[in-house]
């Protein structure tokens, strides 16, 4: 099936199929779009639809052999032998090598370490195997071709790091977050002090955009989307205030408007965005740190407290996995925090916190975010290598960085299967952009 004869699936119809081939839930396909989970269900049986299938194997073998998802093929000079994974998953004849890799890039989630685990994977493999048998049956045989055991090993992720073009203004510590496919950074401090600048990168085609500034300009703010909307809340004023104002983007519109000030002025918060609602975590008051927990409901446009942190802190990372939110790392008026703290908001009445396996070091003033499982840690102080936590083995491993170090306050955004990190600093001639991949070695014995 060639390009031009692929059913007319929308840029969201794709966007939640390569996510589905990443082995990704509704319930985290539908907080990475930030949409019900309702409203994925309704989107699949849309794609299931149009492309003719009835099953999420199906689906991603579709995405696969019609280049929806990138399978990209190990060079061979690191195996002994390899083959171009996008011909032979598309069913075109492979080598017959005594054993193959194929590189997924799958950052989002582990899906084919743990569906390996599973067995899922050696079905879906099975099921490809057995169609390639099929089209190179002879007629000439009466004994019907048996298929061997098809045994499958994943190694751990390694990271990839690309470059991208740099953010035209040297922004430190700015605000970002990914919407439709788009990279927004907003605000943080430049050469004449704080700014309100809004900025759109466009990976597709490489292109930064300015938009309407950002009325009120600060610093050590974070953003969240909700129902379509970017929210900005607090942050720390040219003169050192703290903020408590909220404002709201909105893409559609390229304006600002403003929704209900916080309960009390707060910068170098955490903020998470879980089931619709908008979770601010402790941050500077300007006088001390705080434990403060608040959940913002857009709807109603009203705040209300939560159970406490706890503990207090500011610059901290926070990032959700499977509706829970971590709140990793900070520091409490100068003295640097290791504690890992994982907040659920539906316990919230019972048993909201629990503590989990604390960073290996001590960190404050890192950008964090999650790909499935996994979340990272990326920049910081006193040290910056860069780090995950898988949450279902409570466990962190470190992993290699890229050629420029990261610093203090990356600011992060999870698109697809990527995380874009703007490296920005006031001692730097201009702020670098990095997109991080983790790949997976999948080991096929050959035939």
């Amino acid at each position: 099936m060639t390009q031009d004869t692929l059913p007319q699936l929308s840029e969201r119809e794709r966007e939640i199929l390569r996510l589905v081939a990443t082995g990704a839930t509704n319930q985290q396909i539908a907080a990475q779009l930030n949409i019900s989970a309702n409203t994925v269900k309704v989107h699949l049986r849309n794609i299931f639809g149009k492309i003719g299938v009835a099953s999420r194997t199906e689906a991603t073998m579709y995405a696969v052999r019609n280049g929806i998802v990138e399978v990209p093929a190990v060079p061979s000079s690191s195996v002994a032998s390899s083959f171009d994974a996008t011909r032979t998953l598309s069913g075109a004849e492979p080598d017959k090598p005594a054993s193959a890799v194929v590189r997924l890039s799958t950052s989002r989630s582990q899906w084919l370490l743990y569906a390996g685990v599973a067995g899922g994977i050696v079905l879906a493999f099975a099921i490809i195997f057995g169609l390639l048998v099929l089209s190179q049956g002879s007629n000439s045989s009466s004994t019907p071709p048996t298929t061997p055991a098809i045994q499958t090993f994943v190694s751990s992720p390694s990271p990839v790091w690309t470059a991208h073009p740099s953010l035209p203004s040297i922004q430190s510590a700015p605000a970002a977050i990914a919407f439709e496919g788009r990279i927004f950074v907003i605000g943080g401090k430049v050469a004449g002090g704080v700014t309100g600048s809004t900025w759109r990168y466009d990976p597709s085609d490489k292109t930064w955009t300015p938009l309407n500034a950002k009325p009120t300009p600060v610093e050590d703010a974070s953003a969240v989307v909700l129902s379509g909307k970017i929210y900005v809340p607090g942050g720390r004023l040219a003169d050192g205030t703290i903020s408590n104002r909220l404002e709201i983007f909105d893409p559609a519109l390229g304006a600002w408007t403003e929704g209900r000030p916080l309960p009390a002025p707060r910068s170098a918060y955490g903020i998470a965005a879980v089931d619709g609602r908008l979770y601010l975590f402790g941050g500077w008051d300007g006088s001390k740190t705080s434990n403060d927990v608040f959940a913002y409901d857009p709807v109603s446009d009203t705040w209300e407290q939560r159970s406490p942190m706890p503990t207090a802190r500011a610059y901290a990372g926070t990032s959700v996995v499977d509706g829970s939110i971590y709140v990793i790392g900070g520091e409490d008026q100068g003295r640097v925090l290791n504690v890992n703290e994982q907040y659920t908001p539906s316990k919230e009445g019972e048993a909201a916190w629990s503590s989990r396996t604390a960073l290996p070091d001590a960190r404050s003033r890192f950008g964090s975010a999650a790909l499935s499982n996994l979340i990272f840690v990326l920049g910081g102080t006193p040290k910056d290598t860069p780090l995950y936590y898988d949450v279902r083995s409570d466990s962190w491993k470190a992993f290699e960085p890229p050629q420029t170090p990261l610093g203090k306050q990356p600011a992060i955004a999870v698109r697809d299967a990527s995380l874009f990190v703007i490296v920005s600093s006031q001692d730097r001639t201009e702020s670098l952009v990095y997109e991080l991949r983790m790949l997976y070695t999948l080991l096929i014995p050959g035939s």
